[in-house]
Parts: C-alpha cells; structure tokens; sequence
C-alpha cells in the first residue's frame, strides 16, 4: 500500500486505518518499513523456492493445495503493487516456474452481484445445522454459551453471538443482524481469539 498510497482512494485509506489502530499509516513511516518489509517477503519467497528444489510441481507435492494458494497470494499481490515485483522474484527460478503453474490453475467463474442482492440471499437462507462444541476443546465452552469471536493480528473487530460449532479448525456464533435477521458466522479457529462474553 505504501508504494501505491497515492493512486488509493482517501476511503480505502480511512478504513485501513480504523482496521489497523496499532499502525501509524503515515506515509513517511510506510516508506521507512519498506526495506525491511521486502526483506521478509524474499525470506518468504525463499522457503518457498527451498519447498519447490527437489522438482516437485506445488509445495506439497504433485498437485495444488492450500498451501499453494497461501503462498501464491503474497506473489500475486506483489504482481499487482509492487513495480518491482519482477525484479524481487527474479532470483528464485523455481517459484517463478511454479507462479506460471499457478496462474494456469482454475478461478472458477466470478460474476457480480449487488449489496441488496446478497443480503436478500442470507436473509431468506436457512443455516445449515451446527457441527457442536468439542468438549475437550481447551477453552472449555459448552453450546449457546455467549462468546466474542475476534481475530488476533489486525482489524480486531468483535464478532458477539451464541457459540453453535467450536472444532479445531472452526468457531461459529448464531447471532441477529438488522440487515439480514438471524445469521450463523463462520470462522476460523487460526488467527481468531474465542472469548466468553463477561
């Protein structure tokens, strides 16, 4: 974002502010973490070009997974917002032979579709049955207990409901909305905090 501040709308800017309280988004200290911001990005890029060394055509082996895409997206936004980007990939032969691989594979088809129109889609949905609570999950929280579900990084925005799945890979809250009525979120349980509600 620091290389491109200046073609980002000053809404798009606002809103990562308020995501992201503990930054300063001041251009000076963006442009200051650049050097140091690319150093991660190649070590990154490296353990991926290190994965890819023995010839295998995606990280885990033979065919695309997840981990695929988790470490294609930092490529492809690079791609997209960093004029360099070419120059910071070039040293890495094989991630670059395995980016065109990745670029080949299927985006599904996207179409469009209107604020109005998705939440009418959520609002006459009906949620699918929860999966339950794990009752030897660690936090120890039972079904319908009233939890706060807030990711742990950035944009610590609290998502408040009645707890219907906790697994270890997934938290889900049934709550109400004004737009769309009674709706179940979703999250994962990486990169999330699991809270009781006081």
């Amino acid at each position: 974002m620091g290389l491109n501040k200046a073609f980002i709308p000053k809404a798009v800017i606002d809103d990562r502010k308020s995501f992201l309280t503990s930054w300063t988004l001041t251009r000076s200290r963006i442009i200051s973490l650049i050097s140091t911001l690319y150093t991660q990005f190649r070590a990154g890029l490296e353990l991926v070009e290190l994965m890819l060394a023995d010839g295998r055509p995606y990280v885990l082996g033979s065919q695309v997974s997840y981990a695929d895409i988790n470490a294609y997206f930092p490529v492809w936004m690079a791609r997209g917002n960093i004029g360099n980007a070419a120059d910071l990939l070039e040293p890495f032969e094989k991630l670059r032979e395995w980016e065109t691989r990745m670029v080949a594979c299927s985006r599904g088809a996207r179409s469009e579709i209107s604020a109005d129109k998705t939440l009418a889609i959520a609002t006459a949905a009906t949620p699918l049955a929860p999966l339950g609570v794990d009752s030897s999950d660690p936090l120890g929280f039972a079904a319908g207990d009233r939890v706060c579900v807030t990711p742990d990084d950035y944009g610590k925005i609290p998502v408040e409901g009645d707890l219907v799945t906790l697994t270890i890979n997934e938290v889900a809250v049934r709550r109400r909305t004004a737009e769309a009525g009674e709706i179940v979120t979703h999250f994962p349980r990486l990169g999330y905090r699991v809270k009781p509600v006081a």
